[in-house]
């Protein structure tokens, strides 16, 4: 079984609450909100706070991989690396970086822009 947990000391549920995930945004400037699986806590689970793409379109277009016996949707590796590179962080560019490395691609500076999703 999957069990994850928050990362910050608050119900899991506090997180279906929509004003309360207002609140994260404005003042904790929140962007994602981190489970870890209590089993295997180096795979943390990311939840966004506010959706940054149209759900049903990337969801239609997801790869499916299984993950611990269950079926799980991933976005597209576009999808991802937009996601990183604008997030920003550097790990996220590193990330992008590994992949690349993975996959036999050019570094992420040398990767086309994805298109937009406005």
């Amino acid at each position: 079984s999957i069990r994850y947990r928050p990362l910050v000391p608050v119900a899991q549920l506090a997180f279906a609450d929509p004003i309360q995930r207002e609140r994260w945004i404005e003042e904790k400037h929140m962007i994602v909100f981190q489970m870890l699986d209590i089993d295997e806590p180096k795979t943390p689970l990311d939840i966004f706070v506010r959706e940054p793409f149209n759900f049903a379109d990337e969801y239609a277009q997801a790869f499916w991989q299984k993950y611990r016996g269950q079926d799980v949707p991933f976005v597209r590796r576009d999808t991802l690396f937009k996601m990183k590179r604008e997030a920003g962080r550097p790990h996220d560019l590193v990330d992008i970086d590994q992949i690349c490395l993975a996959k036999e691609l050019p570094p992420y500076d040398k990767l086309p822009e994805p298109p937009s999703w406005t």
